[in-house]
């Protein structure tokens, strides 16, 4: 017994020590401390998603064949946020471990997680990547100032780069449980389904639209990319207002083109919606990228329809007006 309490110990130390290094030297890679398999054992397969689209994709394929842990709480970013003890240890447990990558989650770049256990979604799509037009400092929300640059990694906002992604996890899942083939199977086609769907809204409700796009964050990219919107970037506060210095930052943004909608990640100040439209004629539109619903990743394609509804709403607002 002496044995196995010192095995037990000698575990979470070097669980406490990956965490302290993750923490304090971000440069470093921090290996994870795997559990030995039981090759008898008939648990079912753990999976790790990190972001909610990806658990939802998860949770609709595989149901209950899977023990499936959304890695991040509600409200992180993964751009920000790091494994505690407790995430380090759900990592080294999992049987996959399923991440959007680009370099989206920063923290991975800090831990060393096992190849073949690790199913990066968006090298689906990599002839489809974008890239930030240079260094992009995204400053608002609790989480502070985060800077993004390189390839944009928010692929899974286009739904059919998505749909790419529910195939490759398809895949992974049936390696997981190759007995429930056809199960996974037909039920990605109702996932697939449900994509299909949200591209087909995308591309019939901006059809024909010629308006400049304004986003207050790095999120919206491949959307209005896949629907040929033009966008330009311009952080405002959504506590702000619309005072000289933000009118002057607008103009050297949008130039001699007019812009008619703001993407806002979450609802600004009523205040600020009511300028934004009486002096510059702005819409205000809010397109949660929903990336961290925690338990609530179920929620992800309702938000998506509910942020298309509001789009259809405001481009429709917007063709009535002389």
């Amino acid at each position: 017994m002496e044995g196995l309490e010192l095995v037990k110990k000698s575990r979470w130390i070097l669980v406490l020590l990956g965490v302290l290094l993750v923490a304090g030297c971000p440069a470093k890679s921090v290996p994870l401390v795997e559990e030995n398999p039981d090759l008898s054992s008939t648990a079912v397969p753990m999976v790790v998603a990190s972001i909610s689209p990806l658990a939802w994709i998860v949770s609709e394929i595989a149901a209950d064949q899977v023990e499936l842990i959304p890695l991040m709480p509600e409200g992180a970013d993964p751009a920000t946020w790091s494994p505690d003890a407790e995430a380090l240890e759900t990592l080294a447990a999992a049987d996959l471990i399923i991440l959007n990558s680009t370099n989206l989650e920063r923290w991975a770049q800090r831990v060393s997680l096992p190849i073949v256990k690790t199913l990066e979604v968006a090298r689906t799509c990599k002839d489809q990547w974008l890239r930030y037009p240079e260094v992009v400092t995204h400053s608002h929300g609790p989480e502070g100032e985060r800077s993004y640059e390189g390839v944009d990694g928010h692929t899974w906002l286009d739904p059919e780069l998505l749909r790419l992604a529910a195939s490759a996890i398809k895949e992974r899942l049936v390696r997981l449980v190759p007995e429930q083939r056809t199960l996974f199977e037909e039920r990605l086609q109702v996932v697939d389904g449900v994509l299909a769907e949200l591209t087909n809204r995308l591309v019939t409700i901006t059809s024909g639209v010629d308006a400049l796009f304004l986003e207050g964050g790095p999120y919206w990219g491949y959307p209005c990319a896949r629907a040929g919107l033009s966008l330009r970037r311009v952080d405002l506060d959504p506590e702000g207002n619309l005072d000289a210095r933000t009118a002057e930052l607008l103009a050297s943004v949008t130039g001699d083109s007019s812009p008619s909608v703001y993407l806002w990640a979450t609802e600004p100040s009523t205040e600020f919606r009511k300028e934004l439209w009486e002096q510059a004629q702005i819409e205000s539109l809010v397109w949660p990228p929903a990336y961290s619903l925690g338990t609530e990743y179920s929620r992800y394609p309702e938000i998506q329809q509910k942020a298309l509804n509001r789009l259809e709403e405001v481009l429709s607002r917007r063709s009535r007006r002389p």
